[in-house]
């Protein structure tokens, strides 16, 4: 992503600039602002970042949001929700295709599930899940109204959409639904 800032701002500035002045620059940049290339994830470490988890097109994607905001003035917070969610996604993608199991405990719906009042409190305890700052229940409204991250078209991709909705109500995303085992009473 650098090399590509950088040889667009080359181009942009009229001169004609080497592969090798270009990767000195961008070796350059890199040693001042202290980027390192992200280390592929390791499922099996007790610590690291879901964000090595991404592939190459979840991070071009990201960036894209991330550069819409900036330059439409939307909520930079939003991308980064979306971001994290991804990225916890694809860890336990990950997880699961070097064989690990998942489970998670769904406890049983009480038998007057199918009433108006247990329908409405079902919508309630979706809005009591997430934290109560002002920017969790903002996220909550938007995802009742399935608006969520509308003020960023590259955030309403179907596998954003379904991460960060997973995320927010601490369900498990739809794309992994087949690859983990529920369990209720």
């Amino acid at each position: 992503m650098l090399s590509t800032s950088v040889n667009d701002i080359a181009k942009k500035s009229g001169h004609e600039y080497t592969l090798e002045q270009i990767n000195r620059v961008v070796e350059d940049i890199k040693k001042e602002v202290n980027i390192e290339e992200m280390k592929l994830g390791d499922v099996n470490a007790n610590a690291g970042s879901v964000y090595s988890f991404l592939s190459s097109t979840d991070k071009a994607h990201l960036a894209d949001a991330y550069q819409y905001a900036l330059d439409n003035n939307t909520n930079l917070k939003d991308v980064a929700i979306a971001a994290g969610s991804l990225g916890r996604a694809r860890y336990v993608e990950a997880k699961i295709s070097s064989g690990t199991t998942y489970s998670y405990y769904r406890p049983e719906e009480k038998q007057n599930a199918d009433t108006s009042d247990a329908v409405d409190q079902k919508e309630t305890d979706k809005t009591e899940i997430a934290p109560k700052t002002d920017y969790f229940k903002s996220l909550m409204e938007q995802l009742k109204k399935d608006e969520l991250f509308s003020s960023n078209p590259f955030l309403r991709s179907t596998l954003i959409q379904d991460v960060s909705s997973a995320n927010l109500q601490h369900t498990i995303p739809l794309f992994l639904k087949d690859e983990i085992t529920e369990i209720s009473d």
